[in-house]
This record gives structure tokens, sequence and C-alpha cells, in this order.
């Protein structure tokens, strides 16, 4: 005899056995009953191993597959707020070097302890001013009213293109057209683990307001972006294309 059971509701303990419907059970175990269907739930198995004694732990998802992120410490980890961030950051605190990031090409990519790498918050301002002297050759029409009174800083800049503070000023040098500045500034932020590459130069011709160098030159090409470690750099920025993004 054909017994056509559609559905299962699973156990229903407080009726009697012989009051049952067909759909319902005595006992339904290691069921998974959620859609109606009767299917059994798969048995435990290893997705990861982590630390030996982790204390905090995290599921990381990206393109469909999933990480297990381990700490030996109490962890406090949210993603990232930007939607649709095609790095899918994650940001943390606990560590025991303080408050830090990852993302997909950091925490997944040289091994299997996740996350294999990571990067501190944050940039410093430059802790060295820097030091600007006059070259070339004023223009033979230049007069005195045509100088300025210029100040300048700089800012160290990471992989991402995310920007720090600016230094302490520079002191007073005044400009005539046709003369450019040479600027002699820090080499890098020294040995924190932040993945700075490059720095760029402002300089301000009134109180507080700072406009973006675009033609610094260091010798080997003009840019607005230097590349760490570059201490001597030369701003040819023409008078009258100074950028207007300040700082």
């Amino acid at each position: 005899m054909k017994l056509d059971i559609t559905s299962f509701t699973g156990e229903v303990p407080w009726l009697d056995s012989h009051l049952l419907e067909d759909t319902q059970a005595e006992q339904a175990i290691d069921c998974r009953l959620t859609n109606g269907s009767l299917r059994a739930y798969y048995a435990p198995a290893d997705e990861q191993a982590l630390n030996d004694t982790p204390k905090t732990i995290y599921l990381y998802r990206n393109e469909g597959e999933r990480y297990w992120f381990d700490w030996t410490t109490d962890v406090d980890v949210i993603r990232s707020p930007v939607a649709d961030d095609p790095n899918n950051r994650v940001y943390y605190t606990g560590t025991v070097k303080g408050s830090r990031y990852t993302d997909n090409g950091l925490a997944l990519s040289g091994g299997s302890d996740y996350p294999v790498n990571d990067l501190q918050l944050g940039i410093p301002e430059p802790d060295v001013a820097p030091v600007v002297s006059l070259s070339g050759t004023p223009l033979d029409d230049a007069e005195e009213v045509d100088a300025e009174t210029r100040f300048y800083t700089y800012t160290w800049v990471d992989q991402n293109g995310r920007e720090g503070p600016p230094s302490l000023p520079s002191g007073e040098i005044v400009v005539k057209p046709g003369e450019t500045v040479d600027i002699t500034l820090a080499s890098g932020p020294g040995s924190v683990d932040l993945n700075i590459t490059h720095f760029r130069v402002y300089t301000s011709t009134q109180v507080g307001v700072y406009q973006l160098c675009t033609q610094i030159n260091n010798n080997v090409i003009v840019a607005t972006d230097t590349p760490v470690g570059v201490t001597s750099v030369v701003d040819e920025t023409p008078m009258d294309r100074l950028s207007l993004d300040h700082k």
C-alpha cells in the first residue's frame, strides 16, 4: 500500500500518538524540517584550523567563500561602512598592535592563518617641518609687487590614497615670478606598518589656506605625488596653476 505524505512538520509532543496526523511525528531526531521536507542535517566537519587558544573568532566572507579570522586576545571587529566596498575591509581593536584594518588582499594572501596581514589604522602627521630656499632667476620684468609670500607643508599618503594631517609649516619665503622653491623634508614616517607610499606638498599665500602644488620635481619626474624616500624636491608650480584643493 502506498502512503502519500506531502509534508513533514516534526514532533507534536502534547498529542497522544494515536491522535497524530500523517505529517506529525512522535520523535524527530536530527531532522531538518525548515521547508516541509524531511532531510538529515549534515554531520559536523572541520572547516578551518584555528590557533590553539583563540579568544576571538570572526567569520569573514569574500566572493562567496568563508574564512575564519582568529586572535589570541579579546578583539572587536566591524565591517567597513562603505557600501559595495571592493576591498571588503574590516576594522578591529584589541590586538597587541592596537587598532588595525585588513582587506581581501591583505588578509587572504600568503598563508592560511587568517588574517595573514593587516595594517595600522590612521596616518600620522610628518614630525619634521619642511625647509625651503629659493632657486632660479626672477623674470626680467618681475617687480616686488609681483612677489608672493609663501609657507609650505606636506602630508603622507598611503597606497589607497588616504591622506594624513599636514606637517608644521616651513619658514616664510618670498617668491618672484621665474623663481622656484627647493624643499627639504623627512624621508618617511619611520618604522610603522602603514604602507605609506608617497607625499604631497602644499603651499599657502594666505594665512591658513593651503593649496596643492601640482608640479613637484624630484629629479626624475614632475608630478603631484612624490614617492616616500625622496627628501629634496623643487616646487615648479606656476603661481597661476596652484590647485584649489585645500588642507
